[in-house]
């Protein structure tokens, strides 16, 4: 007879005992040999750059194996978040992230190790422009390809917010706040404008007139009798 003992831990194989006896006339017989299960691929990654951070596959060569990762830097365990590939990582911040791959009747991968690294997009900058009626306000950014997020009535701005394409026109005295962002870049700090004030229409000059008394005065020879 013959019988396979799994010794497991925390959900993971890490070896097979085989345990066989046999019943004789003579007494019965045992015997046992040990066999290391196979060990699982280590994970690997692929990296994909999104607006606002990275995007992070990982996969093993392991066919029904269960990867587990941390993003804190810490060896994963069976109690560790478990990947999936319909859900990618979406990483907005630099991250070392550490994952193993686990397979019952298999022996845990080695851990595999990579830092993402997610930089801050720069902060936009924008200039208003005196016209006729209120200003016009340009934003720019100075980090290459980036898309920045407006808005003009003093909220925090989103991916949501509106995009700018070019200049816009404003009133005056409006807080303008922006954020820039770029693929596999964070969104920058927040930056706050206030457009100046809009200024008092210009008072027209005051064209001098004569009075019709100063002009009859000076025209007009007064009667000889008057004159002493």
């Amino acid at each position: 007879y013959t019988y396979k003992i799994e010794a497991t831990d925390a959900g993971k194989a890490s070896a097979v005992l085989s345990l066989s006896f046999k019943v004789s006339s003579g007494g019965t017989t045992f015997g046992y040999a040990s066999a290391k299960s196979s060990k699982c691929a280590a994970p690997t990654s692929q990296q994909t750059n999104l607006e606002g951070g990275v995007s992070l596959l990982l996969k093993t060569d392991t066919s029904g194996a269960t990867i587990r990762y941390t993003l804190d830097g810490t060896a994963p365990t069976g109690n560790s978040a478990a990947f999936s590939a319909s859900s990618p990582i979406k990483l907005t911040s630099t991250k070392t992230v550490k994952a193993v791959a686990m397979k019952s009747g298999m022996t845990m991968s080695d851990v595999y190790t990579v830092t993402v690294n997610v930089n801050k997009a720069q902060a936009p900058a924008a200039n208003a422009e005196a016209q006729t009626n209120g200003y016009m306000v340009t934003l720019a950014c100075a980090t290459k390809n980036a898309s920045i997020y407006y808005t003009t009535d003093g909220s925090t701005p989103t991916g949501s917010s509106a995009r700018y394409t070019g200049s816009f026109t404003a009133d005056g005295g409006e807080t303008i706040k922006a954020v820039a962002v770029a693929a596999g870049m964070a969104f920058s700090d927040v930056y706050t404008y206030t457009v100046p004030a809009k200024a008092p229409p210009a008072t027209p000059a005051r064209k001098f007139v004569p009075s019709i008394f100063r002009i009859l005065r000076n025209t007009i020879a007064p009667p000889s009798n008057l004159i002493g």
